[in-house]
């Protein structure tokens, strides 16, 4: 957790190498005279005692990796590698001038746990659930993250995740397959597919996939020749072997309904959204003129679509009726997905680096419209890979 480093003399000076987890002796002094130094991943003193009601896991996380202590630094916050907080009170401290054998130095330990959020910022609630993504900045790894407590969890190396409602991951390996996996971590199914599948998605069952793939489009006359059109996107359905159960030309970008329908946008960057029936191949307009949708996400009640359209969050009731906007202002937002109780939505606000390229995950409250920023509880930012679902 932390280490008590007595001072070096000499001009020689003590000092945390972050790389090797390691003190080291460096030739540059880091103090003006000699006094104790702790040493943590993350870690500041205090004449009074913090409010750990106020500080953020992201304030503990900007914090440096020394302190110096002397009589008037009571208290001390720290974090080590795994995100385990506590809370020191200095008890003792005893630093004879010249003597440093004889120093000494006596603390009482508490662990504390810090609400989640950005450094500086407004304190969050806890949210309840967890969040699924593929990392794109630290592991690469498709994650899971507590949104009460912000443990996080590796779960799989691999990219394009989705999750079934019975808690089935889905997710392709480093081999090319799409893997299945149930709640245990059992692997059900092992797909490959034998052509290019588009953003993959698990079925509530965990037995179906669907995703965006080529067919052919219709035939094309020539006076009396036929010939074949060319390939346009689909929407296609595949079992747990790979085998096509249903492909609808003309639709891309879809994603399942609790009730097991469809919500699909125009192929590409044409205008529409659409609800479509796989079992009679039905399709029913929601709304056919909005522009370019992207990224269609249905609540758990199966009553409201949110999709991206010019880079933002809007809403849809499944009639067709009520269009609204999420956020008005604000940089490119992505990748948005119900809460499960509908009253949030998880997305992707992107930063200034990219347009839509990188950015953190935050939750829109649809009532109040307050933003949470998510932090593990290390106090990092949750960036996903963007071309993947959360």
């Amino acid at each position: 957790m932390f280490k008590y480093v007595p001072p070096f003399v000499g001009g020689m000076a003590t000092r945390y190498n972050p790389i090797s987890q390691q003190v080291e002796v460096g030739l540059e002094p880091m103090l003006t005279s000699p006094m104790p130094l702790l040493l943590a991943t993350h870690i500041r003193a205090f004449e009074q005692k913090p409010d750990i009601t106020t500080t953020t896991s992201g304030d503990l996380a900007s914090y440096d990796h020394q302190t110096a202590m002397n009589t008037t630094m009571r208290h001390v916050l720290l974090m080590n590698p795994a995100g385990d907080q506590h809370l020191l009170r200095l008890i003792a401290l005893e630093a004879p001038a010249g003597n440093y054998d004889a120093w000494r130095i006596e603390l009482a330990y508490q662990p504390v746990q810090l609400p989640l959020g950005l450094a500086g910022g407004k304190v969050n609630r806890p949210l309840p659930g967890r969040l699924v993504y593929r990392d794109w900045y630290r592991t690469k790894m498709v994650m899971s993250v507590d949104l009460t407590t912000g443990k996080e969890e590796a779960l799989a190396d691999g990219i394009l995740p989705s999750v079934g409602a019975n808690r089935w991951l889905g997710y392709g390996d480093t081999s090319g397959a799409y893997v299945v996996r149930d709640a245990a971590g059992k692997v059900r199914h092992s797909i490959r597919f034998g052509e290019q599948v588009l953003g993959p998605v698990l079925a509530a069952d965990g037995m179906r996939l669907l995703g965006s793939v080529y067919r052919p489009g219709p035939d094309v006359r020539y006076g009396s020749v036929r010939l074949p059109g060319a390939a346009v996107l689909a929407v296609g359905i595949f079992d747990s072997e790979g085998r096509e159960i249903v492909a609808i030309p003309g639709y891309d970008d879809a994603n399942w309904a609790p009730d097991g329908k469809l919500i699909a946008t125009g192929k590409l960057t044409d205008p529409g959204l659409f609800e479509i029936d796989p079992r009679t191949k039905t399709v029913r307009p929601i709304d056919a003129g909005i522009a370019s949708p992207s990224q269609p996400c249905i609540s758990a009640d199966g009553r409201t679509i949110a999709f991206i359209t010019g880079n933002r969050i809007w809403l849809v009731d499944r009639d067709g009726s009520n269009l609204r906007q999420v956020l008005p202002g604000g940089f490119s937002q992505q990748r948005p997905v119900f809460s499960p109780d509908g009253t949030k939505i998880a997305a992707v606000i992107c930063n200034t680096i990219a347009a839509d390229m990188t950015g953190e995950v935050f939750v829109i409250d649809l009532v109040t419209k307050e933003v949470t920023p998510l932090r593990n509880r290390t106090g990092q930012a949750l960036v996903p890979d963007t071309s993947s679902r959360l």
